[in-house]
């Protein structure tokens, strides 16, 4: 069951080469911006909490990354990163 407002994010946990993280597939808002510069600098400022909830405790670790995978920019391209 979903309350009204709550998001559920998609997100595969991975290690690799000794570096635990967190890839978000799924569930984002839109990410407004033409660029994947101008669409970091959008969640930076609009959207932190989404990464403090992912990588700070209880839930996360002081070393882990977050990643987020995004819709295409480039028309050949399967998704931005």
């Amino acid at each position: 069951l979903r309350s009204a407002g709550v998001r559920a994010l998609q997100v595969i946990d991975c290690h690799a080469a000794g570096e635990p993280a967190r890839v978000v597939v799924g569930g984002l808002p839109h990410i407004k911006g033409e660029t994947i510069r101008q669409k970091r600098a959008f969640m930076m400022e609009h959207l932190d909490s989404l990464r403090k909830l992912l990588l700070l405790e209880p839930r996360g670790y002081p070393c882990q990354n977050a990643n987020f995978i995004l819709p295409p920019i480039h028309p050949e391209a399967a998704y931005s990163f």
